[in-house]
């Protein structure tokens, strides 16, 4: 049976009611439609042409989804994930940027600790006396929070002495030695040689991440006395290194 265009577009504006949102052809195809969504498309020459014959919007185009630009209210297409565009054009992209750098609490840390720079003149280490031309200049918020950049709160410091404010625990291990200490301190692995090879099948057991960064954090972990190495180049937990994931709240004390 033939039918004609004005049948065909009725038909998707007949399904088109049906489903939330705008109309795509897998939408089309799920409510059993009386019309073939082939035979449409070869009618007007592809299913977007269709589509847009009948009044309707388009749902998408190779991937993409239409969106309004927030900044000139211009409809686009893009993807939907994180890495997709916002706006419809680089000249928009600016000016949604500059619009949250003055967001207050709303913008990034990035661009709250940018604006520190702008409240304050860099001179000279106001601890040190440092002007700069060896250790670069920063801005240190005495409250430690990068969204209050009152005049008050903003101290100007050299790198050397920003470092020394803001202390870090140095034999904290970073977080592939922490999966490495806790995939060993299993009850099935603390009494056991574990060879490199081994370790990397471990972590992706429990984590389903993968370690070829297994056997220089191992050697390293060995220096500082948390794990044991034998001749062959197995390691072991040690007790030290047992009481070092107490410690830092990895392993419950009970456990260990």
């Amino acid at each position: 049976m033939k039918y004609t265009d004005e049948e065909m577009l009725a038909e998707l504006k007949r399904v088109a009611a049906i489903v939330d949102g705008p109309l795509s052809r897998p939408k089309y195809l799920k409510c059993g439609p009386r019309i073939s969504a082939a035979a449409i498309s070869v009618r007007f020459g592809g299913w977007l042409s269709a589509v847009k014959r009948a009044g309707l919007d388009p749902a998408y185009k190779y991937g993409g989804i239409w969106f309004d630009c927030p900044i000139c209210g211009r409809r686009f297409r893009s993807g939907n994930g994180k890495k997709a565009r916002r706006t419809c054009s680089k000249k928009c992209t600016g000016r949604l940027m500059s619009r949250q750098r003055s967001r207050g609490d709303d913008a990034s840390k990035q661009a709250a600790r940018g604006r520190a720079s702008n409240v304050v003149r860099k001179g000279r280490c106001e601890r040190c006396g440092h002007d700069g031309s060896i250790h670069r200049l920063e801005c240190h918020h005495r409250d430690k929070n990068v969204y209050n950049n009152a005049h008050e709160n903003i101290e100007v410091l050299c790198i050397s002495c920003h470092k020394k404010t803001h202390p870090r625990e140095r034999n904290r291990p970073t977080t592939q030695e922490r999966l490495i200490l806790e995939v060993l301190a299993r009850p099935s692995r603390l009494d056991l040689w574990t060879s490199p090879s081994v370790i990397p099948k471990l972590i992706w057991k429990n984590t389903k991440r993968s370690a070829p960064w297994a056997s220089p954090k191992c050697l390293r972990m060995t220096k500082r006395g948390w794990l044991r190495r034998t001749s062959r180049g197995q390691y072991k937990l040690t007790d030290a290194g047992r009481a070092h994931l107490v410690e830092i709240g990895v392993v419950a004390k009970e456990a260990a």
